[in-house]
């Protein structure tokens, strides 16, 4: 068993009573068996898993949520609802009361609540106390949840509402449930928190696809009816409330739906919700690692989140224990949120540590103010935090701590020994406030300056020892109780140049050690203290010619070593670094002829080789470098005749080859060079009689055949050559109306076959010879909305077709023929982040597929499309001891890889990426006495050697390193005081002469040098309100010239010093409102001018100062009906224009503004006789054309819309006698009728020799078979048409059976039926 000793504490001098959130934070460590939390406080069990309850059964394990219920407001008498986070789930009820004499709880009645009438309630995560004093309990299922997982139906009492997934309302007084309240919506509930005005709820769902909601009760205390909103914004700015569909049962079992569609922005795992002192909304999301918090607009009527941001998380804080600080990543889990009476935020964490956090009233991330309370046992998380209304007691409970920690127990207020081997509830409170109280002998610590640090030794007694005490446990250890700036010996580091940097001399101290030392330096390694421009070893380059091109090597050094070096990062490439004009080899290019062509090869030079020479890229093509007409090899072409006509081949040269030789590039078909007219070989016609046809054949010649021929093309058609009016046998058309264009009736003749015969003709396909207008089937193309762009297809026909149709050639690409700004397919690119650059992924589509897609990009390699700041690959540099250094090798990435990466260029040097100090190969110096100066040993590494190995000394010639105190001979100055100012005595001596003697000599010679506290005459300033501004009067003495004088200030410019909060004229700002947003107003004043100013300006300008909810003009949308859709017209004003305006709309393209139901053009599809079935025809309409018209065709076509009875699945059975019975079981479905032997009317059923009937056959969903009798044992076997098993089904004693087939598929099935081993029927079913 492990003993606790128990604590009280008195009220604090100060007069200020002790609260639950005054403590000691505790040591941060890992979990073990007990509870870790303050010494201050103290807990008692009140029930644990498996205690029995007062009326029947015992407390379930995983409890969760634990809320205290005050009767009539006390807080020692209530209700304390417990919850089980298990399948089905569970809540019990406690009545508890505090006994004000034993300090002790008890319980006279508890009793687990029965959900019966609601099927069943699982996974009573977390919820809420509401102000109207009932318990809000959270079910964290939902049933499409176990639908998906294990099958179970989501509505197993057929009341329409899914079984799980909502908030749970619950009398604590009756034990009972009032209702599940559907109008919360329906999700993975976690918690919620409800405003104090009653109305008002926020809460969110603990999902990786989680939504934050704010519901509004239409009235007062009433959750079964109101809106229901989802937040959709910024994570870091301002957003908008999303008004969900939220009134039937179907749109309340798919709020995580509408949520989506919506585009609702996306929380992983929402945890709880509460409101804080301040009015701001604060939640929990476990996997994001932190606490968001908002301001809601309005908490009735707002639509937006004035701004979204992270209170605490997402980063490490320091926590100040007994022990001294330790640095604790905040991790992950963040749950359950409650606030104490001082403003402090109590967080319980569900995973990493498992702490319980609080963080203090006054926190914000760049001042954190982070306290750990407490650490629950190994393997247990705390839960369901609640308060008592006076916050004396906080509930809440342990959930499933390892079994194994019964081996230690701890004693709780009551004397009980606790094992926290499995779930229990508890109550927490300060020691005075909870368990039996004896004579309480204090513990008593010294704060004599109140800087909230104490002195060793304490002093224990039941009264206090004298003033300065307190009995608050404070950090014990304060070097100088005197001043409240100082409590413990800190660090000084010797900067005496003042740069920053310090020579890693250090001494740890209680106030500065002398002139020269400071508490904060950048590094410890400088290498010149008496420089402050100098303080590290730099890389110096060799620049003597100024050209910004460095010779090699570089040289490592404290300072210049010489004229022409330079610290600037250079190009090492400079190959002549006495010109500034070379800095580096280049090619050479030799153009001697100066034609800009040159000849190979090119030379490698850090200057010109030679003439000719020039560092102008030329091609290397130069053939003859002496003349600058010639530069290449080139084709000659050879044509003495000078016909323009060559002869082959050509001839590649770099000059002329001979005469008639030409560049100029010729046809290489010349067949006579000597004859300038002829050139090649042609083809020649013999047209005897001159008609200009000729006979056939023709002859290829250089020149003419003989008489008769001519090379002019002519048609080889010329039946007779003698004759020129006679010359082919030719087609004759009838193009009796002349227009033309011929029938195609055509006749092979010399001359004309008569009247009404042509031997022209346009087209031979005229379709009406007797009308000159009309001659043939003409392409139409259908432009009805007369864009220019037709539909495909075209129409072939000798009329118009219609309205629309025009004989004009149109591109075939208009996709939407109704809209004239329509016309084609566009490529439309998915840019999600509205950033400008695409995913890659494009769609081809007549008009935009959806939100996000643009149709201009700038690029299509956006790798990650949700982050409108992050479109490119781009390079990350790991510098996990952030000293500015990174380590090879850089990673190519979308987003940072990890911890410790950034997108700063850094010097890939760090050879310790683990201690921001190291981050190079430095030399290290044997120093083995510690004095600064070396033996002249060195070792280059990354971390030091060893003992006694330093970055930094000041010589190498320590003539003896084991004394730190003798080092080499050296001047030693009398400083008699020791106040670091020396007189003008001074010894040359290689130790120390004695005391007194120091071996730097101050600048200042010590006019005193037996009083420490005087050296030298300086200026004391006037700060009569000790604000640190004077207002420029100053005196020049060694000791202060009176009170009010002192020797360090901020600036002598003081307006006002009588007013330690007035120090210089500044500009306030009108801020009437008080809404932090201020008017053009301003003036120059020393203090504030009054009420209403404020000295910062907002960026905004405030449009109306005297309303703080408004401070700028912004866009109003007119939606007369409230539909959340506007026509388009909208005003931008910074209040609301006038009845009808809001500031949020789903869409500005509401066709009918005056009909809340209608706000977008549908397309209708006509269904007269109103059986389900649509015929072809259809209208584009804002809203119902008529009654004869509905929103969804059907998948089928009526071929008779007047007669209901008529459809694509109507029934058609033989019935040849019309003697109204079926005359087979089998049917056809069709709209038309088979044949005049068959009806759609209703048949009495097809009955076999077995007497068996069933029916409805054909059913859609169940089917009853009659047996005929009653039979005594029966097996019925239902197979598809495969003969595959569908189904078997036992009966007893019946005649009549029912078969559900409403879950199998359409098709053609067989039932068997078999009593006493005999197969007594078998049947063909049809399911539709």
């Amino acid at each position: 068993m492990k003993y606790f000793f128990i604590f009280f504490l008195l009220l604090p001098l100060s007069g200020k009573t002790q609260n639950i959130g005054d403590f000691i934070s505790v040591n941060p460590v890992s979990q073990n068996s007990n509870f870790v939390f303050p010494s201050t406080h103290t807990f008692q069990s009140i029930i644990s898993r498996g205690d029995a309850l007062t009326q029947g059964g015992t407390l379930p394990g995983n409890t969760d949520f634990t809320g205290y219920v005050p009767i009539g407001g006390n807080s020692e008498n209530g209700y304390l609802s417990i919850n089980a986070e298990i399948a089905p789930g569970a809540v019990s009820i406690l009545d508890i009361n505090f006994n004000p004499t034993s300090k002790l709880w008890s319980t006279s009645y508890s009793q687990a609540v029965d959900f019966s009438d609601y099927v069943l309630t699982a996974a009573n995560c977390s919820g809420t106390v509401t102000p109207w004093n009932t318990i809000i309990s959270c079910e964290e299922y939902t049933s499409a949840e176990l639908f998906q997982n294990q099958s179970i139906p989501v509505d197993l009492n057929n009341d329409g509402y899914h079984d799980l997934g909502w908030a749970v309302e619950i009398n604590p007084v009756t034990k009972t449930v009032i209702d599940k309240r559907w109008a919360l919506g329906n999700f993975k509930h976690e918690n919620l928190v409800i405003h104090s005005n009653e109305r008002t709820a926020y809460q969110g769902a603990d999902a990786a696809v989680g939504y934050l909601h704010k519901f509004v009760a239409d009235s007062p205390q009433d959750l079964s009816s109101g809106k229901l909103y989802v937040y959709k914004g910024s994570k870091n700015g301002p957003g908008n409330w999303i008004l969900l569909n939220n009134t039937t049962k179907e749109e309340r079992n798919t709020t995580v739906g509408q949520s989506a569609a919506v585009g609702a922005t996306v929380f992983n795992g929402i945890e709880d919700v509460e409101i804080g002192p301040d009015g701001f909304i604060y939640f929990a999301v476990k996997n994001e690692d932190q606490v968001y918090r908002f301001q809601d607009s309005d908490p009735i009527s707002g639509t937006t989140v004035i701004n979204m941001e992270t209170y605490v998380g997402n980063k490490t804080y320091s926590i100040n224990h007994s022990g001294g600080p330790t640095s604790v990543n905040w991790g992950y889990g963040n749950d359950n949120l409650a606030f104490d009476n001082d403003g402090n935020l109590w967080v319980l964490q569900d995973g990493d540590n498992n702490y319980i956090w609080v963080v203090k009233n006054g926190h914000t991330q760049a001042n954190p103010k982070v306290e750990v309370f407490g650490i629950v046992p190994t393997g247990a998380e705390p839960t369901g935090i609640t308060f008592s209304p006076d916050y004396r007691f906080l509930f809440m409970s342990i959930q499933h701590p390892n079994g194994s920690n019964s081996s230690t127990t701890q004693t709780d207020a009551s004397g009980t020994e606790i094992a926290f081997d499995k779930d229990t509830s508890i109550v927490i409170a300060l020691n005075s406030n909870l368990g039996a109280t004896t004579e309480i002998v204090y513990t008593w610590y010294l704060d004599a300056d109140g800087d909230g640090h104490a002195v060793v030794t304490t002093i224990d007694s039941t009264i206090s020892p004298g003033e300065g005490y307190t009995t608050t446990q404070l950090p014990l250890g304060d070097c100088n109780d005197n001043d409240a700036s100082v409590f413990q010996e800190s660090t000084w580091y010797l900067d005496v140049d003042g740069d920053g940097h310090s020579t890693g001399a250090s001494l740890q101290s209680c106030s500065s050690p002398g002139n020269g030392y400071v508490q904060t330096v950048i590094s410890t390694n400088d290498c010149n203290d008496n420089d402050p421009n100098v303080f590290e070893v730099s890389t110096w380059y060799l620049d003597a010619d100024g050209d910004n091109y460095a010779v090699t090597p570089t040289i490592q050094s404290c300072n210049s070593p010489g004229t022409g070096y330079t610290q600037n990062v250079m190009p090492l490439t400079d190959c002549n670094d006495n010109d500034p004009n070379i800095f580096e080899i280049s090619t050479w290019y030799l153009d001697t002829d100066g034609d800009n062509y040159a000849v190979a090869p090119t030379m490698q030079s850090c200057n010109s080789p030679g003439p000719g020479y020039t560092q102008n890229i030329l091609p290397l093509t130069d053939c003859d470098d002496t003349n600058p007409n010639i530069f290449e090899v080139s084709t000659w072409y050879l044509d003495e005749d000078g016909d323009g006509y060559a002869v082959a081949p050509t001839i590649q040269s770099c000059n002329s080859p001979g005469t008639g030789y030409t560049k100029t590039i010729l046809p290489l078909t010349d067949c006579n060079d000597n004859d300038p007219n002829v050139f090649e070989v042609t083809t020649w016609y013999l047209d005897s009689d001159g008609d200009n046809y000729a006979v056939a054949p023709t002859v290829e010649s250089c020149n003419s055949p003989g008489t008769g021929y001519t090379q002019n093309i002519l048609p080889l058609t010329d039946c007779n050559d003698n004759d020129p009016n006679v010359f082919e046998v030719s087609t004759w058309y009838l193009d009796a109306d002349g227009d033309g264009h011929a029938t195609g009736i055509s006749v092979q003749s010399c001359a004309s076959p008569g009247t009404g015969y042509v031997q022209t003709v346009i087209s031979t396909n005229d379709c009406n010879d007797n009308d000159p207008n009309v001659f043939e089937v003409t392409t139409w193309y259908l432009d009805s909305d007369g864009d220019g762009y037709s539909v495909a297809p075209t129409m072939q026909s000798c009329n118009s077709p219609g309205p629309g149709y025009t004989q004009n050639i149109l591109p075939l690409t208009d996709c939407d023929d109704t809209n004239p700004n329509v016309f084609e397919v566009l490529t439309w690119y998915l840019d999600a982040d509205g950033d400008g650059h695409a995913t890659g992924i494009s769609v081809q589509s007549c008009a935009s597929p959806g939100t996000g897609y643009v149709q201009m990009v700038t690029s299509q390699n956006d790798c990650d499309d949700t982050n409108p700041n992050v479109f490119e690959v781009s390079t990350w540099y790991l510098d996990e001891d952030g000293d500015g250094y990174a380590v090879a090798p850089t990673i190519q990435s979308c987003n940072s890889p990890g911890p410790g990466y950034t997108q700063n260029i850094l010097p890939l040097t760090d050879c310790d990426d683990t201690n921001p100090n190291v981050f190079e190969v430095l030399t290290w110096y044997l120093d083995a006495d510690g004095d600064g100066h070396a033996t002249g040993i060195s070792v280059q590494s990354c971390a030091s050697p060893g003992t006694g190995y330093v970055q930094s000394i000041t010589s190498q010639s320590d003539c003896n390193d084991n004394d730190a105190s003798v080092f080499e001979t050296s001047t030693w100055y009398r400083d008699a005081d020791g106040d670091g100012y020396t007189t003008i005595e001074s010894i040359e001596n290689c130790g120390s002469p004695g005391e007194g003697y120091v071996n730097i000599s101050s600048s200042i010679v010590d006019c005193d040098d037996n009083d420490a506290s005087v050296f030298q005459e300086s200026t004391w300033y006037l700060d009569v309100d000790g604000d640190g501004h004077s207002d420029g009067t100053s005196v020049q003495s060694c000791n202060s010239p009176g009170t009010g004088y002192v020797q360090s200030i901020t600036s002598q410019s003081d307006c006002n010093d009588n007013d330690a909060s007035v120090f210089e004229t500044s500009t306030w700002y009108r801020d009437a409102d008080g809404d932090g947003y201020t008017t053009i107003e301003s003036i120059e004043n020393c203090g504030s001018p009054g009420e209403g100013y404020v000295n910062i300006s907002s960026s905004i300008v405030d449009c109306d100062d005297n309303d703080a909810s408004v401070f700028q003009e912004s866009t109003w949308y007119l939606d007369v009906d409230g539909d959340g859709h506007s026509d388009g017209t909208s005003v931008q004003s910074c209040n609301s224009p006038g009845t009808g305006y809001v500031q949020s709309i789903t869409s500005q393209s509401d066709c009918n503004d005056n009909d809340a139901s209608v706000f977008e053009t549908s397309t209708w599809y006509r269904d007269a006789d109103g059986d389900g079935y649509t015929t072809i025809e259809s209208i584009e309409n804002c809203g119902s054309p008529g009654i004869n018209y509905i929103l969804t065709p059907s998948d089928k076509i009526d071929c008779d819309d007047e007669n209901e009875q008529i459809n694509p699945e109507t029934i058609w059975q033989l019935d040849a006698d019309k003697d109204g019975t079926a005359d087979n079981e089998e049917f056809i479905v069709d709209c038309i009728s088979p044949g005049a032997l068959f009806t759609n009317n209703i048949l009495v059923p097809y009955t076999i020799s077995d007497k068996i009937i069933a029916y409805p056959n054909p059913t859609t969903e169940a089917i009853i078979i009659d047996l005929g009798e009653v039979k005594s044992i029966i097996e019925l076997t239902l197979v598809n048409s495969s003969k595959k098993l569908v189904l078997t089904k036992n009966f007893q004693g019946q005649r009549f059976l029912t078969i559900d087939l409403s879950a199998i598929a359409s098709g053609v099935y067989f039932v068997e039926i078999i009593s006493q081993k005999e197969i007594i029927g078998t049947h063909k079913i049809i399911k539709l």
